[in-house]
């Protein structure tokens, strides 16, 4: 658990920030309680940076508690940047972010990670719930966000709750991804948000 002021905080089952990775494996739970303001959080199943990993996989939980006024991205195999490689890897593990707080509440939560996904696929579900006073922006995907995808699918169901009492919400949510290439979608995708001060509204 992490108090007090800001940062940049990177957790991975094999490594937290990190170059190429290749033939690895995480069994373990990963569990990190984030209490920091205006702090960045990534955590993945194999490493919370990585420009390339190749024939991995996970099967180890992953929870996630922020307070708000965090950025806070978790994957099934790494929360890379867009331009990172991602082949031949698969999550079958459970995934759940939990964000709340006075302010916003900010969260990228994915299957596999961010970058460019080939041959790839998600079985774990993922629960993400965001409840904060002020504006929440929310991706859940079963795959990646913000990347391209291809030969990969997604099995896993996907929750998604997202409450705030002040300016709105955002919640983009895919159960493949963003840019689908030959990617096969997945089983079911709910999505329940509330502006408290606008009255509730459910899409499924």
């Amino acid at each position: 658990r992490k108090d007090g002021g800001n940062g940049t905080y990177y957790i991975g089952g094999i490594v937290g920030n990190g170059g190429k990775i290749t033939k690895s494996s995480n069994n373990g739970k990963i569990f990190n309680d984030l209490d920091r303001q205006y702090s960045y959080l990534y955590i993945g199943g194999i490493a919370g940076m990585s420009n390339e990993v190749t024939k991995s996989y996970n099967k180890g939980e992953l929870h996630l508690n922020t307070t708000d006024n965090c950025d806070s991205y978790i994957s099934g195999i790494t929360c890379s940047y867009g331009s990172a490689v991602i082949t031949d890897c698969y999550n079958s593990a459970d995934i759940y972010n939990f964000q709340e707080g006075e302010n916003m509440c900010n969260a990228n939560v994915n299957g596999i990670g961010r970058g460019n996904i080939n041959r790839c696929y998600n079985t774990g579900d993922i629960y993400n719930t965001a409840d904060c006073n002020s504006y929440v922006t929310v991706y859940v995907n079963g795959i990646g966000y913000s990347c391209t995808i291809k030969n990969s699918y997604n099995t896993g169901d996907i929750l998604n709750i997202a409450t705030s009492n002040g300016a709105g919400i955002n919640t983009y949510l895919q159960s493949a991804g963003q840019q689908k290439t030959l990617a096969i979608m997945g089983r079911r995708v709910y999505n329940t948000f509330a502006n408290k001060n606008r009255g509730a509204c459910e899409a499924g």
